[in-house]
């Protein structure tokens, strides 16, 4: 125990000193960069330091507790936008500061995941052009991010997150009204270049803006894989979501969404599965209040309603156990508190999930989630957050888990 803690206190000590001499010269290096591109471009920098400790009891695993500290390097640039092109590049690399000996989700190591393996690689690459009215067309690796991005986002909590190499279109010739449609071919994953996955996926997506009552979006999503350990992810999904908020000193803010789902492609589990989501909230100065209610669906146990190219992290719960989830369904009742200190100049967050069984509505587990963050002129952020699982229900899967996160990031 004595010589594991002396370990993670060098580590933590040598990932301070990284962070510190690394933003005091990428500050320079940035100003490097730009003055070689000349003024046509703008660059971009950053780095993002994390140190992950996890404790799990579900089973199987040959050790129930993991830990990882990682380092995540970024640049890129973006051209101005000049006779109605732009170019944009984005280099993404993550180092593991702790000799990668931990489960990164791809070399199967018997402890709970952390996932986030080493790699180097092209976030993004994309050249854009609005030589149409009203129109942007993107070619190439780009993020995509919808509506709430329950259902299509980049993962940014995750060092290495999620991008599209694509086709996509968006079009806002109808007032107040925007069309968005996309064909994707392959998606860079959260777990490295190694395991990308090979898709012939299309989207539509059109929002209404109802100023000043709300926000409509309709959407059509097909996940087609190509990957047989890919297939139960390919899907078809049709849904709405309504969103919006109301009020000057006090702000109330509220929004409903339903979808359904149904098996694709090479997805041999006949299924139909429905998707609902409430929330309501209110915020007062710089407090932020709310709870909701969110169902994804069970077919009879055959399969429930997935989410596999969204935030996942965001939602459910950070402990990350329904990251796919199961069969059996999943209801989750939250409610959450977010309030700013100015005296200590500190964001908090606060939020609980109480989890049940979408087939038989049995109580499943419980979660806490914390997180204090802080920023420092806008360039430096420090953020801590922790995580609890509390399960109640040993017929399924999932046992007690707790996880904490301390981030060190820097943006130039």
């Amino acid at each position: 125990m004595y010589n594991e803690q002396q370990q993670k206190h060098r580590i933590n000590t040598l990932l301070l000193l990284i962070c510190c001499s690394i933003s005091q010269a990428t500050s320079a290096g940035s100003d490097i960069i730009s003055d070689a591109l000349g003024s046509n471009y703008t660059t971009s920098f950053s780095i993002r330091a994390r140190y992950e400790h996890a404790n799990d009891s579900t089973p199987p695993k040959l050790d129930n507790t993991s830990h990882a500290t990682t380092l995540k390097t970024s640049l890129g640039f973006v051209s101005n936008n000049e006779k109605d092109y732009q170019f944009g590049i984005e280099f993404n690399d993550v180092r593991a500061l702790d000799n990668n000996n931990y489960n990164n989700g791809t070399n199967n190591l018997g402890a709970p995941e952390i996932t986030d393996p080493e790699d180097l690689r092209v976030q993004q690459v994309y050249v854009s052009t609005k030589s149409i009215k009203d129109t942007v067309i993107t070619f190439g690796r780009q993020l995509i991010e919808l509506d709430n991005q329950r259902f299509f986002g980049s993962e940014p909590f995750r060092q290495n997150g999620r991008s599209f190499d694509a086709i996509t279109i968006s079009n806002t010739v109808l007032e107040n009204t925007r069309f968005y449609a996309a064909y994707i071919s392959n998606i860079n994953t959260t777990k490295g270049t190694k395991n990308n996955i090979e898709s012939n996926s299309g989207l539509l997506n059109v929002r209404y803006d109802a100023e000043p009552i709300a926000s409509i979006s309709s959407y059509y999503y097909l996940i087609d894989h190509d990957d047989p350990l890919q297939a139960n992810d390919s899907s078809e999904t049709i849904g709405v979501r309504f969103a919006g908020s109301t009020g000057k000193k006090i702000l109330f803010f509220y929004s409903a969404e339903l979808a359904s789902q149904r098996n694709i492609g090479i997805n041999q589990l006949d299924y139909k599965a429905r998707y609902e989501a409430v929330e309501l909230g209110l915020k007062i100065d710089s407090i932020n209040a709310k709870f909701g209610y969110e169902k994804l669906g069970t077919d009879h146990q055959i399969a429930a309603f997935q989410t596999p190219l969204g935030n996942r992290h965001e939602y459910q719960g950070h402990i990350d156990n329904f990251l796919q989830t199961p069969a059996e369904g999943l209801i989750d009742h939250y409610y959450a508190v977010n309030f700013f200190v100015a005296r200590w100049k500190m964001n908090f967050f606060i939020r609980q999930h109480l989890y049940k069984v979408d087939l038989t509505e049995n109580a499943l587990g419980s979660e806490t989630n914390l997180e204090i963050t802080r920023s420092i002129g806008g360039v430096y952020f420090f953020g801590i957050k922790y995580g609890k699982y509390n399960a109640n229900n040993e017929q399924f899967e999932f046992r007690d888990a707790e996880k904490i996160w301390l981030t060190l990031s820097a943006e130039f």
